[in-house]
C-alpha cells in the first residue's frame, strides 16, 4: 500500500519537528546532572504558577474522578473508561453495574464487586481475583478461566463449574451447601469482604497500595498489614564518583557498585542502561531505581477527591488537587477560557 501525497508530506514535518525538538534541547541542556536538577525545580515551579483542571475527564456525564472518559453515573473512578453505573473502580475499560474493581477488563464485565484483575466478559463475580475469560457467578476464587461458572472458593479451574473448595459437587448439592456456607459467613461478617490482609504473601510497604495509599508503619501495623524493615547493614559505603556529565562516563562505571544518595541502598548500571543514557544525554542517576520510582509516583494526584473552589469564579468542584497545594484550580468553562 502506497502512502498519499499528504501522508507522506506530514510524516516528513513530523520527523522534521521531532529533529528541531532535539536540537533545541541539545541547546539547551549539555548533558549535566547539576543542570538538569536546577531545570527540573525550575519547571516545577512555573507549573504552580500555571492555571490546572480541575479533573481529565472527557466525553463523560455525571461523573466524580480523574482520567475518564466515555462514562456516565460514574462515583469516584480514576483511569476508566467505557464505564456505566460504577463506583470506586480503577483501570478498567467497559464495565457495567460495577463497584471496587482495580484493573482489567477488556470485553466489558457486568456486576463484579470487591475484585481485582478481572476481563473478558466476566460477569457476577464476588470477591475474587483474576477471573477472565466469560467465567459468571463466582466467589472468593482467584485464577479461574475460560467460561468457569457457580464457583465457591474455588483456585486455579478452567471451564469448571459447580465446585466449592475445588471439589465437584451436582448442581442441587453444590447449591445446597453453598447457601450453608453463605449464612455463616453473613454471621461472621465475612460475606462481601475481600480475603483478609494477613493472608498476604506481602508487606504493605512491598505493594502499589504504599504508593497509592501510603501509611506509616504503625498506622499500617494498627490495620492487621505487615511490614518489612530493610537490613541496611547490607549496603557498601560510597567508593565511586558519578560524574557530573554523561560525556565524560566511561564503560567502567558498569563495575562500580553506586549508593542511592537519599537511602544509602546501592544499585548498578546496566550495559544498555547506559546506552540509553547516553544516546539521550541524560546523566547517570543518583537514586535507586525505588527511589526514582517513588519521584516519579509523587508527580502524579492522589486517586482522591478533594472540596475546592474554581480559582476564577469560585464554584465548587471536586478534584485531586488537595487545598493545600498552591496550584491554581479551575473548574471546566473558566479553564477553557483560561487556554482560548
Amino acid at each position: 500500500m502506497y502512502k498519499s501525497s499528504q501522508q507522506t508530506i506530514l510524516f516528513h514535518e513530523s520527523a522534521t519537528g521531532k529533529i528541531r525538538v532535539r536540537e533545541k534541547i541539545k541547546n539547551i541542556f549539555s548533558g549535566s546532572y547539576q543542570q538538569l536538577k536546577e531545570l527540573s525545580e525550575h519547571f516545577q515551579l512555573w507549573l504552580k504558577t500555571q492555571p490546572h483542571r480541575a479533573h481529565e475527564n472527557y466525553q463523560s456525564e455525571e461523573v466524580s474522578g480523574n482520567h475518564l472518559s466515555h462514562s456516565s453515573r460514574v462515583k469516584n473512578c480514576f483511569y476508566s473508561s467505557n464505564l456505566e453505573n460504577c463506583a470506586y473502580i480503577t483501570e478498567v475499560n467497559g464495565a457495567h453495574h460495577c463497584q471496587d474493581v482495580d484493573y482489567f477488563c477488556l470485553e466489558g464485565l457486568e456486576s463484579v464487586y470487591n475484585s481485582h484483575v478481572i476481563g473478558f466478559g466476566a460477569n457476577n463475580i464476588l470477591c475474587s481475583h483474576s477471573i477472565v475469560r466469560g467465567c459468571r457467578d463466582i466467589a472468593y476464587s482467584q485464577f479461574c478461566w475460560n467460561n468457569s461458572h457457580d464457583l465457591l472458593g474455588c483456585v486455579s479451574l478452567n471451564q469448571s463449574q459447580y465446585c466449592i473448595f475445588n471439589k465437584q459437587y451436582t448442581k442441587e448439592e453444590y447449591f445446597e451447601l453453598k447457601d450453608k456456607i453463605i449464612a455463616h459467613m453473613r454471621e461472621t461478617k465475612e460475606w462481601g469482604e475481600f480475603f483478609p490482609a494477613p493472608m498476604s504473601p506481602f508487606a504493605y510497604n512491598e505493594t502499589v497500595a504504599q504508593e497509592y495509599f501510603p501509611l506509616t508503619q504503625e498506622a499500617a501495623e494498627a490495620r492487621g498489614y505487615t511490614w518489612r524493615t530493610e537490613d541496611r547493614k547490607s549496603y557498601q559505603k560510597k567508593t565511586f564518583s558519578i560524574p557530573d556529565n554523561i560525556a565524560d562516563v566511561k564503560d567502567d562505571i558498569l563495575k562500580e557498585v553506586l549508593t542511592c544518595e537519599k537511602t544509602g541502598k546501592n544499585y548498578k548500571i546496566q550495559k544498555s542502561e547506559l546506552k540509553f543514557y547516553q544516546k539521550m544525554n541524560l546523566p547517570i542517576p543518583r537514586l535507586c531505581a525505588d527511589e526514582r520510582h517513588k519521584k516519579r509516583m509523587a508527580l502524579r494526584n492522589p486517586r482522591k477527591l478533594y472540596e475546592r473552589s474554581c480559582g476564577e469564579c469560585e464554584t465548587g468542584i471536586k478534584t485531586t488537587y488537595s487545598s493545600e497545594r498552591p496550584e491554581k484550580i479551575l473548574c471546566e468553562d473558566c479553564y477553557l477560557k483560561s487556554v482560548n
